[in-house]
């Protein structure tokens, strides 16, 4: 590498890829770095808690006053303790002025400093006026933690190579090992274990049953795999092979077999606790036997087979549940007044008043007593209607619902309905005619009431009907839906949104007869997710019409947990996964918080205060998708958050996975040198970049068999966290589904035949080229190359250079993405010319995947098998004569300007 030279630069080609060196850029790399300091100037009446500060552990915080607070007698507190205290969130410390000039006259150049020893979410506030208690100012900084290397270094943040491997699928505890070789030789330094607990009976792998227990297939020869084995286990691969750990905190739902559940059934929204949801779970059983009976056919004459293949059966559906259905439940009933029991009670009030006193016209009694002034000489107006504004407000009756949600339980206020409707009448001759007249005028009322409350139910039960219909019609109809295929009672036409714990019955209105009984404390609702909703909104809590309305997709085989506000709202839960949560942070550098965006964000925050209690640097990631960058930072700043889950495969071209690489990390290329000491600026949150997440559809079913190795390269070139997940690298053909898979993963041999399903080595799949891939990612965060700048080439390739600007060496990556199958993929065709300024020294890295024979992937019954007749071409480490990718045009390779040429596959 060319030294005090011109700009020297690496080249990566691929789908083809290639790239360059970072051997001398290593010695200034950003763990050797003076004391950083980071300057917060404080405003007045400025809270800034969807702001993102972002710090590392070791540096300096300094606040200082803005314009508007310096003539103010300003105090600042910070809820980040002392060296010797531990943290409590509501616990706060008040910062000591300092004066960089010690001038006894102006104190406008005052200061508080703050060490930051700690890593986690803190939040800051200011006060004047000795108002100790009144926030003028406020906001949150997260402090990332330090990962540990064995060597005693620390791994960059933007260095983590991370591989997700589903723990179901690895065997027993004897086949750990090999199992988690594979990862570490294809280059990860991080890996994801999603749940070690017992899983339920659905056997996905976010569905825990007991979250105590740890999941018996791990157990071999009658052993019980323990906590302290796996600690042990996850300790000898981080000082063996320099490998962390991480696996998922699951904290808003469990499975409904959970062997806790049924004694305290308090701990999910039950008929119970939790009323509101009754309607909700009438209308859900009536929709269960309605699917029953279109399995068996009794639908049909009505235009609604079993076997639902066109958009006609969804809309004679629609209208069946509608017209036929759903009038049968009288949902109503549950929301509105009993108008004769109403009337009833206000004749008798009436009654009594009119026998307690005789008022004399034209007095005006008091609110509740007597009778109004008002005179109505029209029955048929509402008496309501005419009456005068009183207290500036004019009298208003409106319904009030049934806490309990019992039919026709709900009730107006009487003693407002006396004042508004007990009055005198020019139209009555007689007390007891006045009373009937008025309770003619209530109960007309009342009825116009009830009919409004009627009307907006049936605007949510439309919606409901047409949630099934879209339902239904991605579930059997879209192309990219599942394709359920015929209604059958194990694939219903509608997934239930509630669990009957020990209850079975045979029609809805012997449920209904359940829900009145003890056993309505263990009829339970479902989990799951609501697109677009608030996610600072707890969708199950009173108030949400999400069941009603049939918002929720539902995963059927876990309940979610109801934890209230704070512990002693539900003793057992809080206590229950509180030792869960410890056990899990003891053992794992970190935790990734599954479905963040619906676990009630007062409930991670206290889990993770306490997580980090045994383990001060928590790596903390999460799965986050708010769709707001505002309320993704909320989540990251009371979560103290590090790293957000972001995935490649959403990335619909080229174009759009190139703009995600430059999204997500890093700085333009050519950005100023900065100061050991500045201000400390608004930042986005860190992000893992994922070229597959186990959520994701396989790459090779939605874009090409092609795209994996370039895609791979993208991400690699990202300037943070980046990741893949197990089967991705083996070009496994099809999603390795995290409920439905049942085989095992292949282990790690270096001898094995590449037709061999058992076992995998550098020779499968990209192997090869990922672990490059992924040194070469942990090199450029080690080495302090992190500016970035990304160049759309074509429809296709995309070119990436990473620069380090204390060098000046760059790392470029051309790669020419596949989201279509291309149509020769053995042609060349035209790439245009890439010019690059200065030297360039040497190829890092070209490779590009080629057919070797027709397709004939066998899906093995035993072993998780990737496709097996594509070969790696690959070269490393060579100088451009030597290329099967890149060609030299212009002046040689000492030139400033070199056109290196990426030879791959046309689209």
């Amino acid at each position: 590498m060319a030294e005090g030279g011109p700009t020297t630069n690496s080249v990566v080609a691929g789908h083809a890829v290639t790239t360059a060196p970072v051997g001398a850029a290593a010695q200034n790399s950003p763990l050797r770095q003076v004391q950083q300091v980071r300057v917060l100037q404080l405003n007045d009446g400025e809270h800034l808690n969807t702001t993102l500060f972002r710090l590392q552990k070791g540096w300096t915080l300094h606040f200082f006053l803005g314009p508007s607070l310096c003539a103010r007698p300003v105090r600042i507190f910070v809820n980040h303790p002392p060296a010797d205290r531990p943290f409590r969130r509501d616990e706060y410390y008040e910062l000591k002025w300092q004066y960089y000039s010690q001038s006894r006259c102006d104190d406008s150049d005052r200061y508080a400093e703050l060490q930051l020893k700690l890593a986690g979410s803190f939040q800051y506030f200011f006060s004047y006026d000795n108002s100790g208690n009144k926030k003028h100012g406020s906001g949150y900084f997260v402090v990332d933690p330090l990962l540990p290397l064995p060597n005693g270094d620390v791994l960059p943040l933007d260095s983590i190579c991370i591989q997700t491997i589903l723990s179901k699928c690895i065997g027993p505890f004897s086949q750990w090992e090999k199992c988690f070789r594979v990862s570490k030789e294809t280059g990860y330094n991080m890996v994801h274990l999603t749940p070690i607990q017992l899983l339920g009976a659905s056997n996905s792998s976010y569905c825990l049953s007991d979250q105590l227990r740890i999941n018996p297939v791990f157990k071999e020869d009658g052993r019980t795999l323990t906590y302290d084995d796996v600690g042990e286990f996850i300790r000898r691969i981080h000082t063996d092979w320099g490998v962390l750990t991480v696996t998922d905190l699951v904290l808003n739902h469990t499975s409904y077999d959970s062997p806790w559940l049924l004694e305290h059934p308090e701990c999910g929204y039950n008929l119970l606790n939790s009323p509101h949801l009754r309607p909700a779970y009438l209308f859900d059983r009536a929709l269960s036997y309605f699917s029953e009976q279109v399995a068996d056919g009794q639908w049909e004459g009505q235009g609604i087979p079993a076997n639902i293949t066109n958009d006609g059966h969804i809309r004679a559906m629609e209208r069946v549940l509608l017209e036929q259905v759903l009038p049968e439940l009288k949902l109503w009933e549950f929301y509105c007044a009993d108008v004769d029991d109403l009337v009833q009670q206000f004749k008798e009030a009436c009654e009594a008043r009119s026998l307690a006193a005789t008022p004399t016209h034209g007095t005006k009694p008091s609110h509740g007593q007597g009778r109004a002034k008002v005179v109505s000489t029209d029955t048929d107006n509402e008496v309501g209607d005419a009456l005068p504004e009183a207290g500036g407000k004019k009298y208003q009756l409106t319904v009030v619902q049934d806490p309990a949600y019992r039919r026709l339980m709900s009730s107006v206020d009487l003693g407002r309905a006396l004042t508004i409707f007990n009055v005198e009448r020019t139209d009555a001759e007689t007390e007891k005619e006045r009373i009937q007249k008025c309770s003619e005028a209530f109960r007309k009322h009342l009825e116009k009431l009830n009919a409004e409350v009627a009307r907006d139910l049936q605007h949510h039960l439309k919606a409901a009907v047409e949630n099934c219909g879209k339902g239904v019609g991605y579930e059997r109809l879209d192309a990219q839906g599942p394709k359920l295929g015929p209604v059958t009672r194990e694939k219903p036409l509608i997934t239930e949104y509630f669990r009957l714990l020990n209850s079975q019955s045979g029609s809805w209105q012997a449920d209904e007869k359940l829900m009145n009984k003890k056993d309505a404390r263990h009829i339970l609702a479902h989990n799951g997710w609501v697109m677009g909703d608030d996610p600072l909104r707890n969708f199950a809590e009173a108030g949400s019409n999400v069941y009603l309305r049939r918002e929720l997709l539902a995963w059927g085989d876990n309940v979610k947990l109801r934890y209230g506000k704070r512990p002693e709202d539900c003793p057992f839960l809080w206590k229950h996964m509180l030792e869960y949560t410890m056990a899990t942070a003891r053992i794992f550098h970190g935790v990734r918080i599954d479905n963040c965006h619906s676990t009630p964000i007062n409930v991670a925050e206290f889990m993770l205060d306490a997580a980090r209690q045994v383990n001060p640097d928590l790596y903390v990631v999460a799965e986050l998708f708010t769709g707001k960058e505002d309320l993704d930072n909320v989540f990251v700043n009371r979560l103290g958050i590090t790293s957000l889950v972001r995935e490649a495969m959403s990335a619909f071209d080229s174009h759009e996975e190139g703009r995600l690489v430059y999204r997500y990390g890093g700085e333009p290329v050519g950005a100023f040198l900065k100061p050991a000491t500045r201000p400390l600026t608004p930042a986005i949150a860190h992000a893992m970049f994922l070229d597959l997440t186990h959520d994701n559809p396989c790459a090779i079913q939605k874009r090409s068999v092609y795209d994996p190795l370039p895609s791979a390269a993208l991400v690699a070139m990202a300037s943070c966290a980046i990741g893949s997940t197990r089967g991705y690298d083996e070009l496994v053909p099809h999603h390795i589904h995290v409920v439905e898979e049942g085989r095992c993963y292949p282990v790690w041999d270096d001898d094995s035949k590449k037709d061999d399903v058992r076992s995998v080595n550098n020779r499968s799949g990209i192997i090869a080229a990922k672990r490059a891939l992924n040194q070469l990612h942990q090199q450029l965060g080690m080495a302090g190359f992190n500016q970035v700048y990304v160049d759309q080439v074509d429809e296709n390739i995309v070119a990436v250079t990473r620069h380090c600007p204390n060098s000046h060496h760059s790392v470029i990556l051309v790669a020419r993405t596949a989201f279509k199958h291309p149509h020769n993929p053995q042609a060349t065709g035209y790439i245009p010319p890439l010019c690059i300024p200065g030297v360039v020294e040497e190829i890092i890295l070209e490779a590009r995947l080629v057919q070797k024979s027709p397709d004939d992937f066998n899906q093995d019954g035993t072993f998780i098998n990737g496709l097996n007749n594509y070969q790696l071409e690959m070269q490393e480490h060579i100088q451009l004569y030597g290329s099967a990718m890149i060609e030299l045009s212009g002046g040689g390779e000492g030139s400033t300007c070199n056109s290196p040429v990426c030879v791959c596959p046309p689209q």
